[in-house]
């Protein structure tokens, strides 16, 4: 299954405008009503758009779905590359990245991923593959960048450090009980990077991460003891 192609040079500007406006709305639907429920027909009045044009755009609605997801994700790639260029550091770039983990989860629930699973299975295929690329390819040029830096030491095989972090973010993300219980998932999103920064970072990585991190178990003596 390849990639919907978001931007067809076929396309006017204005035509792409409208492209990606309705596939902004439409995953918008897809989130409020889940995806099983919105039909065709309801994307037509939601969006106030003729079915008619609605199908100058789309096959049917396993291809939007399908080109809606594509566009979440892109947006979520991007917001991604953008926190690579805007930290310098590779510790503040971990930490950057967890945060905007977390505040993804909470606009875009995993449930949605279990509908995906369910209804489109290619679609979600896809895009568990694409994660998959993109995840590693993030953490390990992070690695790298820190190893460069001397926050990480280098007696790591870039791949399945990777791979480790790849791990911990999907299964606290995908685990149905934590899905009901945010602030619990996000306390282990944030313990997870704790354990992950203690097996990469130098002294010096270590050092670092405790100054700018606001977590407990990274900075152990804020923690209050029982009364």
């Amino acid at each position: 299954m390849g990639i919907p192609d978001l931007s067809s040079p076929t396309m006017s500007p204005l035509t792409q405008d409208h492209h990606q406006s309705i596939l902004q709305r439409a995953s918008g639907l897809f989130k409020r009503c889940g995806i099983k429920a919105v039909t065709m027909d309801d994307v037509s009045k939601d969006l106030s758009i003729s079915k008619k044009t609605l199908y100058q755009y789309f096959k049917n609605k396993g291809d939007l779905v399908q080109q809606s997801v594509a566009y979440v994700f892109l947006q979520r790639h991007n917001e991604a590359l953008a926190i690579q260029a805007k930290h310098d550091n590779a510790v503040d770039e971990l930490i950057a990245l967890n945060e905007n983990i977390i505040q993804t989860l909470e606009k875009h629930t995993p449930m949605m991923l279990f509908a995906l699973k369910k209804y489109h299975n290619k679609t979600y295929q896809w895009l568990d593959q694409k994660r998959k690329s993109v995840t590693l390819e993030i953490y390990s040029s992070n690695l790298k960048r820190g190893i460069d830096q001397g926050l990480y030491h280098g007696q790591v095989t870039m791949r399945d450090v990777s791979y480790l972090r790849y791990s911990q973010i999907t299964v606290l993300m995908e685990d149905d009980d934590l899905t009901n219980d945010i602030p619990l998932r996000n306390t282990l999103l944030s313990s997870s990077l704790d354990l992950y920064i203690r097996a990469i970072a130098t002294p010096q990585g270590l050092s670092y991460y405790r100054e700018h991190s606001q977590s407990i178990i990274a900075n152990p003596e804020t923690i209050k003891p029982l009364s």
